[in-house]
Formats: C-alpha cells, sequence, structure tokens
C-alpha cells in the first residue's frame, strides 16, 4: 500500500487535514495517510524522515514550512523539498504560520497548496492521483506491442492524455529539467557505467516525475492547449471571474484527465470549435475588431443573456481574448494593452499575453 506522509508540528491541524484527506480519498483507495509531527524528541530529523519515507511507500509528501514549534531544530520544509527532489519524490509545500512566507508561483518541481484545510485536502488528493494516473499512463503505453520509447515528455503527455493526439502544443512549454532540478542529472549519472543499464520501471519514474510536474505546473498554469475558467472568460471577452458561467455550453470540452481536481478546465481547440459552431448555426455576422468582442457576441446570444464585462480601461471591455497569468486579468491583441513575452511564459501558452503596464515596470530588470 503507497502512502502520503503529511508533516507539520501543529497536533490539531495536522489530524484535521489528515481526517478531510482521508474522508475524500474514501477507504477502497488504498492509500494510507501519515503523519509527523516532527519534535526534539525525534534526534536526527532527517533521518527520521527518510525512515518514514522508506517505510510506508511514500509517493507524495506534503510539508509546513516553518516545522520548529516543537522543539525540532535544523530541519525546515525547504530541507523536505530538497531531499523529495533528490529522490524522485512529488512534494507539496505550504506556509501556515506566516501566509507570505512562501511565494505564490512554485518551481518546476515543487507545488504549492492552501493552508486552508478544507482546500487542502482536495488538492492533496488531486496531486496524488495525477501523478498516479501520469504513471500508471506512461507504464501502460510502454506495454502496448510495438512500442520503443517517447522521444520527450511532451510526446508522452500527449500518448496518455485524452483529448488529443499532437504533441507539438505539449512541446512548446518544454523547459531544460536539469535546469530546474539538478538532481535530475545526478540520477540519470548513475548510469553512465556500461554495466549499469536503467530498467524500464527506473525511465517510468524519471518520466513520470517530469511529465507529472509540467502537466500541473506549467501546461495547467499557463493557459495553452488546455485553458482554465478564468482564462475561458478572458477569451470570451468578459469578466474572467465569471468564466465558470460558461462551463455548460463548454461542457463537451471539459478536460479530463491527471489534476483535474486544482480547477476547472477545458480543450482550447474544443472551445474555438464550439464558437464557431454556434457563429455558424445562428449566422452571426459582426464587424467585431477582436477575438474576445466576437467571441462574446456568440456567446451571448447563445446564453440568450448579457455577461459581466471585463473592464479593461483601455477599451471600456470592449475587446479582451487573451489572458495575463500575471495580472490575472483579459487583456487583447492591442500594443497599448499587452505583450507577448515568451520569457515570462511558456511559448505553448498561446492564450496568454503580459498587461503593458505591468510589463514595462519590471521588464527594464526582469528582462524581456
Amino acid at each position: 500500500m503507497s502512502g502520503i506522509l503529511l508533516i507539520d508540528d501543529d497536533h490539531k491541524m495536522i489530524v484535521r487535514l489528515k481526517d478531510r484527506l482521508d474522508a475524500r480519498l474514501g477507504a477502497a483507495s488504498g492509500v494510507a495517510t501519515t503523519i509527523w509531527e516532527p519534535s526534539d524528541r525525534d534526534g536526527d530529523g532527517l533521518a527520521r524522515f527518510e525512515g518514514l519515507v522508506r517505510d510506508h511507500d511514500v509517493k507524495l509528501v506534503v510539508t509546513d514550512f516553518d516545522l520548529t514549534r516543537q522543539g525540532m531544530s535544523g530541519l525546515f520544509g525547504a530541507t523536505i523539498v530538497d531531499w523529495c527532489q533528490q529522490v524522485l519524490i512529488p512534494v507539496a509545500d505550504f506556509s501556515r504560520a506566516l501566509e507570505k512566507r512562501l511565494p505564490e508561483e512554485p518551481n518546476l518541481f515543487e507545488v504549492r497548496i492552501s493552508a486552508d484545510t478544507e482546500i487542502a485536502a482536495r488538492q492533496i488528493a488531486s496531486i496524488y492521483s495525477g501523478f498516479k494516473q501520469v504513471h500508471d499512463g506512461l507504464a501502460a503505453a510502454r506495454a502496448i506491442e510495438g512500442f520503443k520509447s517517447f522521444r520527450s515528455p511532451a510526446a508522452a503527455l500527449a500518448a496518455i492524455l485524452k483529448g488529443t493526439t499532437d504533441e507539438s502544443p505539449f512541446a512548446l512549454y518544454s523547459t531544460r529539467y536539469g535546469g530546474a532540478n539538478s538532481m535530475l542529472l545526478d540520477r540519470i549519472k548513475q548510469t553512465l557505467s556500461p554495466d549499469i543499464i536503467p530498467n524500464e520501471e527506473e525511465k517510468n519514474l524519471v518520466l513520470s516525475y517530469i511529465c507529472g510536474h509540467l502537466l500541473l505546473n506549467a501546461v495547467l498554469r499557463f493557459p495553452g492547449p488546455i485553458i482554465h475558467h478564468e482564462a475561458l472568460g478572458a477569451y470570451c471577452g468578459i469578466d474572467p471571474a465569471t468564466g465558470a458561467e460558461l462551463a455548460d455550453m463548454f461542457a463537451a470540452c471539459e478536460y479530463e484527465g491527471p489534476f483535474q481536481e486544482m480547477g476547472s478546465f477545458f480543450w482550447f481547440d474544443c472551445v474555438q470549435g464550439v464558437i464557431q459552431e454556434h457563429a455558424e448555426l445562428l449566422q452571426i455576422e459582426t464587424e467585431s475588431e477582436t477575438v474576445g468582442e466576437f467571441n462574446r457576441t456568440v456567446v451571448e446570444q447563445v446564453l440568450k443573456k448579457q455577461l459581466p464585462a471585463h473592464g479593461c480601461p483601455r477599451c471600456a471591455g470592449k475587446n479582451g481574448g487573451f489572458w495575463c497569468p500575471l495580472t490575472r486579468k483579459t487583456v487583447c491583441l492591442l500594443s497599448s494593452c499587452s505583450v507577448a513575452s515568451t520569457s515570462w511564459v511558456p511559448r505553448g501558452a498561446q492564450l496568454c499575453r503580459i498587461e503593458r503596464n505591468f510589463y514595462d515596470e519590471w521588464a527594464p530588470i526582469l528582462g524581456a
């Protein structure tokens, strides 16, 4: 039985989180949830942690940032994260004591979760099941007769996700994985000796670790082939916060796959197809200058109601069509409104543009 390890030195909080998580996972899940409250009685904290991971076959670790409440010294959430990255175990962290102790944006091989136990339980369950789906999907693909190898993590994702067979959009999210987690290179270099031939399970472990994080921390965060409901609202030229109101219209486009419980997601190609189909069926003729304005016209006619405008001061909520992942606002192609920046967002995030004012303020420092 595989397990999830929850680490916090606040007894009430960690027990409450375990109860919420166990209820969400269900008794039939086959997942054991273990809690650890680091204290001065544990002696060598890192050795204690390693023992728990080994003894409980831990596949996901969740840790608070500050672990010193019960006298443990020399062990912090950052230490746990580093160790997990060395052994390719997904790790999720949060900061309960100081809300802003951890940045909102995680590194590629790190996952941020809420300090609210209800939200965290849902996120943890989704992260665990998501990585398992990726791992099992890759194993199943490898078992198909005639399989040779995956050319890349992008090809692997395309092979296991329902709704696409095209790897090219995912390839545009590719990065230097060794640079994002140097321990990957150390792990791979262990097979340099001609006497060591990596087995299929080792390859599957490395690839599922990369693919899971690539999907969760890049593809689903930065709208491109898969978009969240806020980006859907932006694409339809309305207030992003009300994008959830469009879920029924685009129900056929819902993303069903790893980490789907982390939000509400849709396949972008399908969304485009639905809008075009309705536009032709309703014979909508419009002189819209932007994609957002056109899409809003179609959606409002289909739903037979006026939707909340996105409120951009540059166009009085008229345009839209794109999403700024940093300011979390609807933007459009006007040069005064937004700018493309592949150094700030992945190249595959075709629905993302950076709001102009924000970009002009920080580009000289962070680079374009």
